[in-house]
């Protein structure tokens, strides 16, 4: 099942990032001459634009209107990044069966606990902020609420299987279903974030690329 869940999850991911270039297209690139003796001032001026631009942007952007849900979300990415990487657990899972760690540079139990607060406590901010502010409530969603669930799910029973709360063999079984399902469904629900992002904020033109960007929608 773990073999299945990763061949979808790799062959998801390729038939979406294959999607992105069909439905794109390479941006012709325009470039403007300035009129003799203007060309020092014009590009000051558009420098200037430029980063006047990029300001406006950044004003409508999450980091602008709502600096606690930016630092949220930004942690909580990190950490969820972070943890399954470098879990002690699993390098040593991975060492026992393909010879791959990265021990002794793997967390502590102490510094796992610490991330996986992070992990909850932003999720909880997550789940208040859709069941408590009335824009987000309008445009909320049972799909919204289950994306929520099988982000956390692995996080959760992981957390609960290292501390023994219950049955373990159940526990484990139940993070690596819940971590099964997590992969399986990435590529086709919101999770596919995880790689659109950087193909369109780099790819992509518009006002919240980080660069100019060389494709456009067809």
């Amino acid at each position: 099942m773990a073999w299945c869940a990763f061949f979808v999850f790799i062959s998801g991911m390729a038939f979406q990032i294959a999607r992105f270039f069909f439905h794109s297209r390479r941006r012709p690139r325009i470039r403007l001459t300035p009129p003799y003796g203007y060309a020092k001032r014009s590009d000051l001026r558009s420098a200037r634009e430029r980063w006047l631009a990029r300001l406006a942007a950044w004003r409508v952007t999450l980091w602008g209107v709502n600096p606690l849900m930016a630092i949220c979300t930004g942690l909580f990415h990190v950490c969820v990044f972070i943890l399954p990487v470098f879990l002690l657990h699993h390098n040593s899972i991975m060492g026992q069966l393909w010879g791959l760690t990265l021990c002794p540079h793997v967390l502590s139990d102490r510094d796992t606990d610490l991330l996986c607060g992070v992990v909850f406590s932003c999720g909880v901010v997550f789940l208040m902020r859709r069941l408590f502010v009335r824009r987000v409530r309008a445009i909320t969603t049972r799909y919204d609420y289950l994306i929520w669930g099988i982000a956390l799910g692995p996080f959760v029973t992981g957390f609960l299987a290292v501390h023994a709360v219950f049955d373990y063999k159940t526990l484990v079984m139940c993070h690596i279903l819940s971590a099964q399902v997590l992969l399986v469904v990435a590529p086709f629900t919101k999770f596919i974030h995880m790689v659109m992002f950087f193909i369109n904020r780099i790819l992509l033109a518009g006002e919240l690329s980080f660069g100019p960007g060389r494709r456009t929608w067809t």
